[in-house]
């Protein structure tokens, strides 16, 4: 009987000095090397309030708990949660419970006690270990990362209790942008302690974030519906204000500047202050007529809905919104529309030299030197910027087929596809008028299509497909279904795909992708283009199309040679990419998706994709062994045998999640092989991808940058001084930045059954990174992370919930046969 897979609970180390692979040089980064650390110990307490309080609420009663009689006066750094430290023993002993004078201020709505806090000390750390393994003497031990974590609160502590925050971001109000829609980008600043190969170093970076605009809240509802509409308000304009402005938290103005209560908006009334009736003094009275008659009020905008809160009896109590002030500083955490990304891009977006220049100058702001607390624990931080060294590493070619291109900085020409598909059976279907796209329009398009798919090395057996117009308020599935058959009758042939022509970007779209992908019966291949892209389209964007195309007909774009993709080639070996996408905070409509693909040739041009529903927000997969099996047995039904070696790329896995993912994930990759043989154990390496960090890259020498940018250049490559001091990680800028300050992707691998080397894997990684079939860059991450992205957002489109209705039962998501096994999702 074959032994149970190991549990694994420690990540790979470093198994070499690091790559050499490349052209060396030296780039500045945005780390600061802390110059001084704490030599005495540091004393971490516990520290709970009597009551729950949000961290901001917490902070702010901290600095009465300083001015306590209990204190002292002594100080001590606070994290807004459970977690105190100071740099000398605290005067009360072991413990100690501190009334806080609130000023009667009542932060909670039951609670009649004084408000207290109590705190006990809990652990003395030792930073002699620090010291040791910085010096290189020493194993990185739990004191080591305990002392990291206290100096770290340290830093942000003076700053979290004076500015706006999220995360381990500031926020200024002075620096905002309004985005439409009643929400706000907020500049400011971001600051974290990382443990380096040889030293600490302070992480400075911008920060970004959305915001609730502040203010009146008729104005903000105001500016979100369409002028014709404000009378009358539209039931998906009210869900468009209600999913704006829900929780949000606000204060009254009819009461006067000396009253300071805070309400928490609970529902947005369906109807206007005029329409809304309550029973008061033993008649029934409008809100209108309510505050017209108590406080002598004209409402201007009686036909707005109320924000209504929730009372003590459970019953819901509306305040017309003019009377409303929405507190600005409220964290914005639902998806942005297409409107809102673009105006967030063009308000962050900064070159490269502009964005180390605003660092510099946060830094120099914020006076972390002269900062009290961080004096107290003796931290001083360099103000020049840290330079590393790095390398370039060396582009693959890029082959079609009977030529090859070199790229220069990721870039390449395109070339007829290495493995063009043939195009028989297909045809056009427009969801919209003749008038709106003629006939002459549509030939047009046709013709564009058909020369670029022939210059990209499509084999066009049909050059004169057949095409309908169908009206937009049609049934998308019977007139797809329909126009299938029709295909097949008139070309007697199976079809191969449609090209669906949608007026524009909407909701017709997931009715396309749900209908022809998801669920039972006949999948449909379907390729969606927009009218208004269409119309003075150039012949990139055909370009563009027609790669996506052949790779959904199961066509190669184009390859790299096999030495430069040994790892695959070898031997018969699967790559495999994992995203897990969650809802937005706070959104319990939708549950999470797991998506995962994976590489069916040796050529990596290939992919099948595997998706799932999982509930609860949680990062680790469940049952992710019966997707493996199955991508496993796919993988040999195609290629005649089981792969010899797994490579897989995990991404949105956080430092806190990384033993999680060892002892479940990995574990149950072994328990997918054992499934198909007792005996069947290829090597695993397990990578994960991150892109949510602050690292940033700049060039020291005009020369050795991108001209166009000022980024980088595609394959710059760091793996010391500020990458883990022990584990296998790396960072890795693969594509080349067209605006703004390019991001490098950080790959730390977790588990390394395969033996790479430190040149082996960064070599391999980037060279993946020049097989993306939809377009001729290499791109910021591994191609079957990418694609996994792709298939997650996808399936979002399937599952087809509302903004308000919850989550009753964990929804099946089915791919259609004929088409799981195909790259519908690129």
């Amino acid at each position: 009987m074959a032994n149970p897979p190991t549990v694994l609970t420690e990540n790979s180390l470093r198994p070499d000095q690091g790559g050499t692979l490349g052209r060396p040089l030296t780039i500045n980064t945005n780390f600061f090397a802390v110059s001084r650390l704490p030599t005495k110990a540091i004393y971490h307490y516990d520290a709970r309030f009597s009551i729950d309080l949000p961290p901001k609420r917490a902070r702010q009663l901290w600095k009465k708990v300083e001015a306590s009689d209990e204190m002292q006066g002594a100080r001590a750094v606070f994290d807004g949660k459970f977690n105190v430290f100071a740099a000398s023993r605290l005067p009360f002993g072991n413990s100690a419970t501190i009334q806080v004078d609130d000023k009667g201020d009542k932060v909670h709505k039951d609670s009649r006690d004084p408000l207290s806090i109590k705190l006990t000390h809990v652990n003395t750390i030792d930073l002699s270990d620090l010291h040791a393994f910085l010096g290189q003497k020493g194993p990185l031990t739990p004191d080591c990362m305990q002392a990291l974590q206290a100096m770290n609160v340290a830093l942000v502590h003076e700053a979290m209790c004076k500015f706006v925050n999220r995360g381990s971001s500031i926020f200024f109000e002075n620096q905002t942008h309004d985005i439409t829609g009643g929400v706000q980008v907020w500049k400011g600043l971001f600051q974290a302690l990382n443990l380096g190969s040889d030293r600490i170093y302070a992480n400075i970076d911008v920060a970004a974030s959305t915001f609730l605009k502040g203010g009146n809240a008729a104005e903000i509802m105001l500016s979100n519906l369409p002028r014709e509409s404000r009378d009358r308000i539209d039931p998906r304009d009210h869900a468009k204000i209600e999913r704006l402005l829900r929780s949000a938290t606000f204060m009254v103005s009819h009461r006067g500047e000396s009253f300071k209560k805070r309400y928490k908006v609970a529902k947005i009334s369906a109807c206007g202050a005029h329409e809304i009736r309550f029973d008061h003094d033993g008649r029934s009275v409008s809100v209108q007529e309510y505050f017209t008659k108590e406080y002598h009020l004209r409402l201007r905008y009686p036909q707005l809905p109320c924000l209504g809160v929730r009372t003590k009896n459970d019953q819901i109590a509306y305040f017309p919104a003019e009377l409303c002030l929405i507190e600005p500083g409220q964290k914005y955490t639902k998806k942005l529309d297409e409107k809102q990304t673009a105006a967030m891009i063009k308000a962050t977006c900064q070159k490269p030299a502009d964005r180390l220049i605003v660092i510099q100058k946060g830094l120099r702001d914020l006076d972390v030197c002269r900062n009290e607390h961080v004096r107290d624990f003796g931290l001083e931080i360099d103000q020049g910027v840290a330079s590393v060294r790095a390398r370039i590493l060396p582009a693959p070619e890029v082959c079609f087929k009977n030529e090859s291109s070199t790229p220069e900085n990721g870039t390449w020409r395109l070339g007829p596809a290495y493995h063009g598909a043939t195009l028989r059976h297909w045809g056009v279907l427009c969801f919209d008028s003749e008038r709106q796209f003629s006939h002459h329009h549509m030939q047009t398009f046709i013709r564009e299509l058909v020369c670029s798919l022939g210059n990209n090395g499509v084999s066009i057996a049909n050059s004169a497909p057949m095409y309908r117009y169908i009206n937009p308020q049609a049934s998308v599935a019977m007139a797809i279904d329909g126009f299938w058959v029709e295909i097949g009758r008139a070309t007697r042939g199976d079809p191969q795909i449609i090209i669906v022509i949608l007026p524009r970007r909407c909701s017709m779209y997931t009715a396309v992708k749900t209908h022809c992908e998801s669920g039972e019966g006949i999948g449909k291949m379907t390729q969606c283009v927009v009218v208004d892209t269409l119309r003075g389209a150039r012949k990139s964007y055909y370009g563009m199309l027609s790669l996506k195309i052949n790779a959904k007909l199961g066509g190669t774009n184009w390859t790299v040679p096999p030495r430069a993709i040994p790892f695959l080639t070898g031997r018969p070996a699967m790559l495999i990419g994992v995203d897990v996408s969650h809802p937005s905070v706070g959104d319990i409509t939708q549950p999470s998706i797991v998506a995962v693909v994976a590489s069916v040739n040796p050529e990596a041009s290939r992919y099948i994709g595997r998706v799932k529903a999982q509930a609860g927000r949680t990062e680790v997969i469940v049952n992710f062994k019966y997707l493996v099996y199955n991508l496993i047995k796919t993988f040999k039904d195609t290629s005649g045998h089981h792969p010899q070696r797994i490579l897989m790329y995990r991404d949105g896995v956080s430092d806190g999640e990384f033993g999680n993912v060892l002892r479940e994930e990995m574990v149950a990759i072994k328990e997918a092989c054992m499934h198909i043989h007792p005996t069947y154990q290829p090597p695993v390496t397990l990578v994960v991808v991150k892109k949510r960090h602050h690292a940033r890259f700049f060039p020291k020498q005009l020369h050795e940058s991108d001209r166009r940018s000022g980024n980088c250049l595609s394959g710059t490559v760091v793996d010391s001084a500020i990458t883990h001091p022990t584990e296998f990680d790396f960072y890795l800028q693969s594509h080349a930045g067209l605006i703004g300050t390019s991001r490098p992707a950080l790959y730390h691998v977790l588990w390394d059954e395969n033996r790479f080397t430190s040149d082996e894997i960064q070599q391999l990684t980037y060279n993946l990174c020049f097989l993306y079939a939809r377009c001729p860059r290499a791109v910021s991450i591994v191609p079957p992370v990418y694609y996994a992205h792709l298939l997650a957002f996808r399936a979002r489109h399937y599952l087809g919930f509302s903004d308000t209705a919850p989550l009753n039962s964990l929804p099946d998501i089915i791919l259609k046969k004929s088409v799981e096994n195909k790259m519908f999702f690129v």
